[in-house]
């Protein structure tokens, strides 16, 4: 609600919304049916916006509910209950498992590297974090920006769970992978989840595990899936390259002569170099038709490019109409394709001279197009 308003605009919204106009208002909004008991009437939860929302969410694909796809499973231990009932240990104590706090969990997906306030306890096995887990803060205002949430890698094993964290357990016999985890552990950060894990939440300082169960979240479809595959991979590519040049700097001045050190510098610099402007290629669009677009493109576009770099104007411009024809017809026919693929049948005609008309099944003759 606006801080500041005019007591004649208020009573006129109020007015307007006594009234029964469906939709949202300056100071509220109107639903046009009564949600049910169960749905509860969080304000929040029933805004026109959320529901927008939702729908957007839902032009990802398939989604589902959080609790479709992952388990909730309870606390492995609540710290002050076992500091009072001395069950809590010290690191170097035989079976001694690191409790995670909310504290713990960091905004960049990782876990706080164990220190002197670092939690331990002896947990039985099966009451112990699994590789794959997706943990939350449990204790997270609504008004903070983004959510921290950590997945699980073997080498952070053994790990418990305690009660400031909430695990998302996957599911068995759902096939949910790497890259499914990696969907779901992406989205659950982005403001999109927020205001949607907001809208369900009753508390505005906790996250309950039941109002969690009910948020809808996307699944990784193929193109999702091979997207996060391929950025996955360039991020290892890039930290190894990084990582290359860095050793370089280091090894610079290891060698025994002057002449080696040069020369192993010059060696390295030229090789990441050529690896730096092949990477800035990629953000060039004519690099890219020449390199990635189907030959018939291809080829058309790289004789423009020759054409255009000499003097003859004549020669620079028939090679420009022409690149422009064989482009129209490669997306003319990508178009024939896709209509195809989705049940389309079409008549072609033959118009002289050298043209042809499409029409779709019972509809219009179209206007002939070029052949």
């Amino acid at each position: 609600m606006p801080a500041r308003a005019e007591a004649a605009e208020v009573e006129q919204e109020l007015e307007s919304l006594l009234a029964g106009d469906p939709g949202p208002h300056r100071f509220g909004y109107v639903l046009p049916s009564e949600p049910s008991a169960a749905e509860g009437l969080g304000f929040e939860r029933h805004h026109p916006a959320t529901a927008k929302l939702k729908q957007d969410v839902a032009d990802f694909g398939e989604i589902a509910a959080l609790g479709d796809l992952f388990d909730l499973p309870d606390p492995s231990i609540i710290v002050q209950q076992a500091k009072g009932k001395g069950e809590l240990c010290t690191a170097d104590q035989d079976g001694a498992v690191r409790v995670v706090r909310g504290a713990d969990l960091r905004r960049d997906g990782t876990i706080r590297v164990a220190d002197g306030q670092a939690t331990y306890a002896v947990i039985s096995a099966e009451k112990q974090l699994k590789a794959g887990d997706l943990l939350l803060r449990a204790h997270v205002r609504s008004a903070d920006s983004l959510f921290p949430v950590v997945e699980v890698a073997e080498e952070d094993l053994p790990l418990a769970s305690s009660g400031t964290v909430i695990v998302l357990r996957p599911k068995g016999g759902l096939g949910l992978d790497e890259q499914d985890l990696a969907a779901a552990a992406y989205y659950l950060r982005s403001p999109t989840a927020r205001r949607l894990i907001n809208a369900e939440r009753s508390n505005p300082l906790s996250l309950a595990r039941s109002e969690l169960r009910r948020v809808r979240v996307p699944r990784a479809d193929g193109s999702l899936r091979a997207a996060l595959a391929d950025l996955n991979d360039a991020v290892r590519e890039f930290d190894r390259w990084r990582m290359e040049a860095q050793d370089a700097l280091e090894d610079a001045f290891m060698e025994e002569s002057v002449r080696a050190m040069r020369a192993h510098l010059v060696d390295k610099g030229r090789l990441l170099r050529l690896r730096h402007e092949a990477a800035a290629l990629i953000d060039d669009s004519a690099f890219v038709v020449r390199t990635r677009y189907p030959y018939t493109v291809a080829f058309r576009w790289r004789r423009a490019e020759a054409a255009l770099s000499a003097d003859h104007a004549a020669d620079a411009l028939n090679e420009v109409l022409q690149a422009a024809e064989v482009l129209l017809c490669f997306l003319a026919l990508v178009s024939l394709a896709l209509a195809n693929e989705h049940g389309w049948l079409w008549r072609f005609h033959l118009a002289p001279p050298g043209r042809f008309e499409v029409a779709p099944p019972g509809g219009w003759w179209g206007h002939g197009v070029a052949a």
